[in-house]
C-alpha cells in the first residue's frame, strides 16, 4: 500500500479553532524572552497521536522559520496562502 505524500488538516469548528490558537501562539511568541531557547534555535511544538492529534495522525512539527536572535529564516520563501 502507498502512502500518501498529502498532509491533511481536518477538524471539527473547535479543532480547528484549537489548532489556528496554537500556530497564533506560536507566531506571537518572542522567541528572544525564551531564556531556555538558544540563540539560532526556532520555537517548534510537537503534535502527535492522542497528543494534539487524533490516534490515527502521523507525528507534525509545527515551528517558525526564525531563528532565535538572528532574524534569519530557513527558507528565503516562507509559505503565504491568500484565500
Amino acid at each position: 500500500m502507498e502512502k500518501s505524500q498529502e498532509n491533511l488538516i481536518h477538524g471539527d469548528s473547535k479543532g480547528l479553532r484549537s489548532s489556528a490558537a496554537l500556530l497564533i501562539k506560536l507566531a506571537d511568541t518572542n522567541q528572544n524572552d525564551n531564556a531556555d531557547l538558544p540563540i539560532g534555535a526556532r520555537e517548534h511544538l510537537h503534535l502527535g497521536p492522542g497528543h494534539g492529534l487524533s490516534k490515527s495522525s502521523e507525528r507534525v512539527i509545527l515551528g517558525r522559520l526564525d531563528a532565535k536572535g538572528t532574524g534569519i529564516s530557513k527558507t528565503s520563501q516562507p509559505f503565504v496562502t491568500k484565500y
